[in-house]
């Protein structure tokens, strides 16, 4: 059965699926005394009077599919505790004119310093000297780079690259960015617009995608995009696998178009033991960890007390209500 806490004069119903410590859940529901609150993380025991009493659900969004909007006649608010919605049945969302939001924003620093730890490993060859640690090996020849004066180009300038761009700035490094506009973006030392992508692509050292996933940005990166890029620069995506064609980048690399990758999303996760990208020395591979935090909870729970009290009309302006148009 579900945690549930009543409160006199209780209105709005709200389920809450995603798997939070009864702390949080304790903190949530003292903070709106004339809410009803459900706490089920099981999404295989849904009880279905509770969906169709309830107009607000907060989830990672792997339980939530096109049936459950059908058996949720009341929702009218969703929050996904993640920031990608690319599995969420959007047009049902926007057809029934459910407000979405995600928690877009609250990856920035784990993302962005997951980017750099991999940046300077690779610049600094901390794997060889690791390799040699091993084997009890001193030996001083093993080429290391600079990150001063090196470009780092970041192709979905929001906020998980607007961080990365500071970051880049306290090594020295050259920013550019791109936008769905082209608009300036604080940290960026040029910002193009989806038309420069050659431009940014040919001049960067190191490439991070951080796009969101949509129809429009799905395999994105494909061989003619890799064949843009400078052979001597690394690949960086901690976006989603799909915005790039996996069977490219790997061709990339084989073929040496490029010189190096950091990956730790992919088009099938897990990722295949037969995929090559296991056995290749010029590849930093990650099982999708770059946004994992301590205090990501945290951080998600305050977006939700937000983005609820201006649901509820007790606080203003939404935050990260998601285009259902655009799908981010």
């Amino acid at each position: 059965m579900p945690l549930k806490f009543k409160r006199e004069m209780a209105m709005t119903q709200v389920l809450i699926t995603a798997p939070i410590q009864q702390s949080a859940f304790n903190s949530v529901v003292d903070t709106f005394p004339n809410v009803t609150f459900h706490l089920q993380p099981s999404s295989n025991s849904k009880d279905p009077q509770l969906l169709s009493e309830c107009e607000v659900l907060a989830t990672f969004g792997e339980d939530f599919d096109a049936a459950i909007i059908e058996s949720m006649p009341r929702l009218n608010f969703l929050q996904v505790f993640k920031a990608g919605v690319d599995n969420l049945p959007l047009k049902e969302l926007q057809k029934k004119g459910v407000l979405v939001s995600n928690v877009r924003g609250i990856h920035r620093n784990s993302v962005s310093e997951y980017v750099f730890g991999c940046i300077l490993s690779l610049s600094l060859n901390l794997f060889a000297f690791r390799e040699n640690q091993k084997d009890k090996v001193w030996f001083r020849n093993i080429n290391r780079e600079e990150l001063f004066q090196k470009t780092i180009g970041v192709i979905g300038a929001g906020s998980i690259g607007r961080e990365v761009a500071r970051k880049a700035k306290a090594f020295g490094m050259y920013t550019l960015g791109i936008n769905f506009t082209g608009r300036p973006v604080p940290h960026f030392d040029r910002v193009y617009p989806p038309g420069g992508i050659s431009e940014l692509l040919a001049s960067s050292d190191f490439v991070l995608m951080a796009l969101p996933l949509t129809e429009a940005t799905r395999h994105f990166m494909d061989d003619r995009k890799f064949a843009m890029m400078k052979p001597d620069s690394c690949f960086i995506n901690i976006a989603r696998g799909r915005v790039v064609d996996e069977q490219a980048l790997i061709r990339a690399l084989e073929r040496k178009k490029i010189r190096a990758a950091v990956l730790d999303v992919f088009e099938r996760e897990p990722l295949p033991a037969d995929s090559p990208l296991w056995a290749m020395q010029n590849v930093i591979l990650t099982p999708h960890i770059a946004g994992v935090s301590p205090v990501y909870m945290e951080r998600a729970m305050e977006i939700f007390r937000h983005n609820l009290s201006v649901y509820l009309g007790t606080g203003r302006n939404f935050i990260n209500l998601i285009d259902l148009e655009r799908g981010y």
